[in-house]
């Protein structure tokens, strides 16, 4: 039988205000923030897992403007997003980036992502 080491998902958000402590005394996010995570793979039950320690560069504040279900698919097309940019175009200042699909999630995430790091 073939034993997946895959996470089933990798996005979560808090839905109480006990799941966010943070160690680092640098971190903006405090005790009862809500949160957006994107955990990493390693984790074998991903964000069906009933704990999650992940790495405080995963998180990210939660605005208070959106649902629950949009904030949860934010952080993998973020990922996405910023390894188009940078890690397979290799995008930097100055140049020009055509974004195929810019109105879907990732691609609209390509452009602001482009955008904030590069202000013209």
């Amino acid at each position: 039988m073939f034993e997946s080491r895959a996470a089933l998902a990798v996005e979560l958000v808090s839905l109480t205000p006990e799941c966010v402590a943070s160690s680092c005394a640098c971190s903006p996010l405090q005790l009862g923030d809500q949160v957006m995570v994107g955990t990493t793979p390693i984790h074998p039950d991903g964000s069906f897992a009933q704990y999650a320690t992940v790495p405080s560069m995963f998180i990210a504040p939660k605005p208070q403007n959106i649902s629950h279900t949009l904030a949860a698919t934010i952080p993998f097309a973020a990922l996405a997003a910023w390894s188009s940019l940078f890690t397979f175009a290799g995008a930097k200042s100055g140049q020009t980036v055509l974004v195929h699909g810019g109105g879907g999630p990732v691609g609209r995430l390509c452009l602001i992502t482009f955008d904030c790091t590069f202000p013209a």
